[in-house]
């Protein structure tokens, strides 16, 4: 039991706060050295499963599917079925979490809670709450972050009666069944997302996305003329003179991190005085396409439209590509054919520099053979990519959403029903 002027806050009748190590025996697991393990233990078809802390999600799950095994005559701790096993040390501790199946061997930085007399999924819904996650923090320590075992036994726990654990404990997996369901649909359609993206790109620069429009027109796939981008759109065109502007001008200036490699846009211009960045950055203007030219930016398809600039003039990171498009090729065609990821990976196979420093050569711009539509069949191109490509952003924005949803309302339920507020009627609000 825990002192009266130590609770939380005040359980229900029937209800007692206690501690962790009262209801449950906590313990680590072991380690193995790697040489023993590829002697001994791995591809066995007897044994327990041994589970490493790669082998459980951060979404809960455990994956049974190591090939490493433990003979159940070796000195290794076990742990039973329906134990919560828990990451206290770290970078996943207290975030990676999972429920045994069945009995399993495991890794020295995951904890065992095998409970005394009571509901084992009970501990393992508690381990998900935020106030444990805020007891757990304030006890890490050392570089690892990690938590010792003496102290997560002191972790305050409402320990309702048994009859109101199984209660709590089977509406906790009904209404997180329905959570994790919608979750599930949306996490498709986010995953999703990337592939009907590319399909949508693919359609626009093979000309299947603009037939109806060259149907309509009395036009063939023979008006697209075959040309070299370097022909069309100027690389890296020349910097502005800045010999007759004052140096205390503010100008935009433009970092890597700020164009988001999702969205595609500038997602905050900074100003800086003029005599900061004329000087060792690129120079852009509005209407220009920046087209990040090093790994991983590249390939994570970092690439933005440049709009209004302070005073007109734009600086940035010398990592990008200056793309000005002549009167043959419009700017936002020339943009959805950089987030394109079939062009991506073109650039991507001719990078060159060490490893972790590979950039995009010029040369593959200016030598990159295009198949170019009339300037009003492109404008239809861009205007079908804005629209089918914007729909879809708003589709996974939504199913974005939605996963946060579940998670926060995860959170709530949780709160509830480890302070007994949890009713008998589910109150899940459409999604």
């Amino acid at each position: 039991m825990i002192p009266t002027d130590e609770q939380p806050y005040p359980l229900p009748d029937g209800w007692q706060w206690c501690r962790l190590g009262d209801i449950a025996k906590l313990f680590t697991g072991n380690s193995i050295n790697e040489k023993i393990k590829a002697e001994k233990y791995l591809g066995r078809t007897d044994g327990l499963l041994y589970i490493a802390t790669k082998d459980i999600g951060f979404d809960n799950q455990i994956d049974y599917a190591t090939n490493v095994r433990i003979p159940a005559d070796d000195n290794f701790k076990k742990a039973p079925a329906n134990t919560p096993l828990l990451c206290i040390e770290g970078g996943s501790a207290g975030r990676k979490l999972g429920f045994t199946n069945q009995p399993v061997c495991f890794v020295n930085k995951l904890c065992a809670f095998v409970a005394n007399e009571m509901n084992p999924k009970l501990i393992y819904y508690f381990l998900q709450t935020q106030d444990f996650a805020e007891q757990f923090t304030a006890m890490k320590h050392g570089l690892i972050g990690g938590v010792s075992i003496k102290n997560l036994t002191e972790i305050n726990f409402p320990l309702p009666p048994l009859d109101e654990q199984q209660r709590i404990v089977a509406l906790l997996d009904e209404l997180f069944a329905d959570l994790d369901e919608a979750k599930a649909l949306a996490q498709a359609v986010v995953d999703g997302s990337k592939l009907r993206r590319a399909a949508i790109l693919h359609k626009a620069f093979t000309g299947e996305l603009s037939q109806l429009w060259r149907d309509e027109h009395g036009t063939t796939l023979d008006s697209w003329q075959r040309c070299l981008f370097g022909d069309v759109c100027q690389i890296n065109p020349p910097k502005i003179s800045t010999r007759d502007l004052s140096e205390d001008l503010e100008v935009s200036f433009v970092p890597m991190a700020t164009v988001s490699e999702v969205r595609g846009e500038i997602t905050a211009l900074q100003r800086k005085p003029l005599r900061e960045v004329k000087s060792g950055f690129t120079n852009f203007a509005e209407g220009d396409v920046l087209f990040a030219k090093i790994t991983p930016c590249m390939e994570n398809g970092k690439a933005a439209l440049v709009g209004e600039l302070v005073n007109h003039i734009g600086y940035g990171s010398t990592e990008f590509f200056v793309l000005r498009c002549s009167e043959k090729i419009f700017n936002r065609f020339v943009y959805h054919l950089v987030r394109w990821q079939i062009f991506r990976n073109e650039a991507k196979s001719v990078m060159a520099g060490a490893v972790g420093q590979q950039r995009v050569p010029k040369r593959f711009l200016t030598g990159y053979q295009l198949n170019l539509p009339p300037p009003e069949e492109q404008k239809e191109i861009v205007r079908l990519l804005d629209d089918l490509l914007g729909r879809e952003q708003r589709t996974k924005d939504h199913a974005l959403k939605t996963i946060e949803r579940v998670g926060l309302m995860k959170k709530s339920i949780l709160a509830r029903a480890f302070r007994g507020e949890l009713g008998i009627n589910k109150n899940l609000r459409a999604i």
